[in-house]
């Protein structure tokens, strides 16, 4: 950490900027500054909540990415990573299922009532 999402999307095999947001949402992941590469892609990092709901008592618990390369490469995810993998999309489930409030909803309100001041001018 910190990491880029083209380095997420690497390692998951699939685009995670929807998941990224979710998470940021939960905040759970956190924007920690700007990669100096091409482009200055945005460098995400895991916060306390991250840390806490997956159980680990610190980012040395975290498969380092040689590892993760080693094991992606014989085919066999870490189960570490399948179980936090797992455990994402069921937060991204779980905030897809809420429903979404709408702070636009008291504004046609607002106007009408000002239109029937002008009315009763």
């Amino acid at each position: 950490q910190p990491v880029t999402r083209i380095e997420i999307d690497n390692i998951r095999g699939v685009s995670s900027a929807s998941v990224l947001q979710t998470l940021m949402e939960l905040n759970m992941v956190r924007l920690a500054g700007r990669s100096e590469g091409i482009g200055k892609p945005m460098l995400f990092g895991t916060t306390r909540e991250f840390l806490v709901h997956f159980g680990l008592r610190g980012l040395s618990e975290l498969p380092k990415p040689k590892e993760l390369e080693e094991l992606l490469a014989e085919g066999q995810p870490p189960t570490a990573a399948r179980q936090l993998a797992s455990e994402l999309d069921e937060l991204q489930k779980q905030a897809d299922d809420e429903p979404q409030e709408h702070v636009e909803e008291d504004e046609p309100q607002e106007q009408a009532e000002e239109g029937d001041d002008d009315e009763r001018a």
